[in-house]
């Protein structure tokens, strides 16, 4: 598995860095011969699994909104963006290409809103606030979640 991973995402770093735009035709043959693998277990490897990466956290939200209109077809959905943190750092910019992503569409679409908590949850220099967020820098404290509330509140106050 590793040896496949390896490859896509070295063959794929543009897509990966940069977007949807850059993804390059790859087949399981291809795959298969760069790494001397069978291509029948290249396939066994890749089947219905998946890395997070922006498009793929933005093709989810889209499934899931589906699949709630399809139940309850009028209902308001409210996407709080994914969170920057002390302990994810490394990763804020696939997470705000996939927030940036979620909140274009979400503009296209009835009852769908996008709650950007980023802006507060950043310092003057772009970076976590590390106040923010218990000793493991990833889970948010009280002030954390008070700063979530004071989005989340006035678009509930906003559906009655």
């Amino acid at each position: 598995m590793l040896k496949v991973m390896n490859f896509i995402v070295d063959r794929q770093r543009d897509f990966f860095e940069k977007g949807i735009e850059y993804l390059k035709p790859l087949t399981l043959r291809e795959v298969a011969e760069v790494i001397n693998m069978h291509e029948s277990t290249v396939s066994r490897v890749v089947t219905n699994k998946y890395m997070h990466t922006p498009q793929g956290v933005f093709d989810d939200f889209k499934a899931f909104v589906a699949k709630v209109r399809k139940a309850q077809p009028n209902v308001p959905i409210a996407f709080i963006a994914i969170k920057p943190s002390v302990a994810r750092k490394s990763l804020m910019a696939p997470m705000h290409q996939a927030n940036d992503m979620i909140q274009a569409w979400a503009a296209t679409q009835k009852n769908v809103t996008f709650l950007d908590i980023w802006p507060d949850m950043l310092d003057k220099n772009g970076q976590p606030r590390p106040e923010l967020f218990i000793q493991d820098g990833l889970h948010m404290n009280r002030q954390g979640y008070d700063i979530w509330v004071a989005k989340v509140t006035p678009w509930l106050k906003s559906l009655h």
